[in-house]
């Protein structure tokens, strides 16, 4: 099996807005999230061939269980009367002109003139859309190339699903379109090829890219952020305030970089001048015994209540526990009277998010009651 290039399909997105960014070197730390979502992907390529007596096995919380279950009902639903591949390997090297372009796919269904590509998003950080998602049209043009040969297909869906932020999108594409995609992303591997590497610092370029501590484009455009020309916020008009609010998040995500590299610096005992590493906040004190503290706590003829705490369980868990058949659907109706959620906070949000804007200015209805 040939190794991957260095035109990872996961970092399309980065290399094809800012070549330069071609050059970082992979992050290699790891973290439990990741670690977590292998875990949930591997449970659910398993429900969906068949292997249902594994999830019970996985070491999953009942909140990834939920995570997965919703993924592979979705899959199952989209795959009715289709044929539905699983974690099947695409090759899109010859798309990309490049040897060793590959990726695997979560999710691969031929329906009629339509591929269908489901990806899952384990994530609860960042919202992930599959309109112009460079990573899920390379995976298509890849899948297109073999089930192309003996399909007539004329459409390709791309959906994510992304249970911790309750994000389940498609976008229907058409073949010509991803055509034209593919050829774009060939001339930009050409370009790097050749050595043309150009800085094209943007939001989502620079999220998880690896140089964003040390690199001169994205240091001029904080620069230019926080050295705006102007002294009072109040004097600013709104396009220039928006201008502004679309960069916070990259000037954000430069400073946890900077953080993290001076962090890097220090751990690995190399000298910061003016800064130190010092033990952090303490965590939360627990039993290293809790056997022998319960013991220790009953030789105190403490009392049943003065030992233990007990809680109500939350309309989540209930709803886990309808799930597992402890509670009937007859059951959950009533309860479902009994609950009541806050709405949500107001947060700023892209002109083109699908919900719809609200208003907190006062209307002249709103003072009827006090005349």
């Amino acid at each position: 099996m040939s190794e991957h290039s260095r035109f990872s399909p996961s970092a399309a997105h980065r290399w094809m807005r800012c070549s330069f960014s071609i050059t970082a070197p992979p992050d290699d730390r790891g973290s439990q999230y990741a670690d977590d979502g292998t875990r949930m992907h591997e449970a659910a390529a398993k429900l969906l061939t068949g292997e249902r007596d594994w999830l019970t096995t996985t070491g999953l919380s009942s909140e990834e269980i939920d995570v997965v279950s919703e993924y592979v009902d979705r899959v199952k639903e989209a795959a009715e009367g289709g044929e539905l591949y699983v974690e099947q390997r695409v090759d899109f090297s010859d798309t990309l002109g490049q040897e060793g372009c590959f990726g695997t796919v979560d999710a691969l269904i031929v329906k009629g003139d339509t591929l269908r590509i489901l990806d899952l998003k384990t994530g609860r950080g960042v919202r992930v859309e599959p309109e112009d998602n460079e990573q899920l049209m390379l995976y298509a043009l890849g899948a297109l190339e073999v089930h192309g040969l003996v399909h007539d297909l004329r459409f390709v869906e791309l959906t994510i699903v992304q249970p911790r932020l309750d994000n389940v999108s498609s976008w229907l594409v058409s073949v010509e379109h991803l055509q034209e995609f593919g050829e774009k992303a060939r001339a930009v591997v050409a370009q790097i090829n050749d050595g043309v590497l150009d800085y094209a610092p943007s939001e989502k370029a620079c999220r998880f890219c690896t140089l964003k501590a040390t690199c001169p484009a994205l240091q001029q455009q904080v620069a230019e952020v926080t050295a705006a020309e102007f002294e009072d916020l109040t004097t600013v008009s709104p396009p220039q305030l928006a201008d502004l609010f679309a960069r916070v998040g990259m000037v954000e995500d430069w400073c946890k970089a900077i953080r993290q590299a001076v962090f890097d610096e220090l751990a690995a005992g190399r000298d910061v001048p003016g800064y130190k590493l010092v033990e952090g906040r303490k965590g939360a004190r627990q039993w290293a015994d809790a056997a022998a503290a319960e013991a220790a706590l009953k030789g105190m003829r403490l009392k049943q209540d003065e030992m233990y705490e007990m809680k109500l369980i939350s309309p989540a868990t209930a709803e886990k526990r309808r799930k597992g058949g402890l509670i009937g659907d007859r059951q959950w109706s009533k309860l479902e009277t009994l609950i009541t959620q806050k709405d949500g906070g107001p947060s700023v949000a892209p002109a083109d998010d699908p919900r719809p804007a609200i208003s907190l200015a006062a209307k002249p209805e709103d003072f009827e009651a006090l005349a």
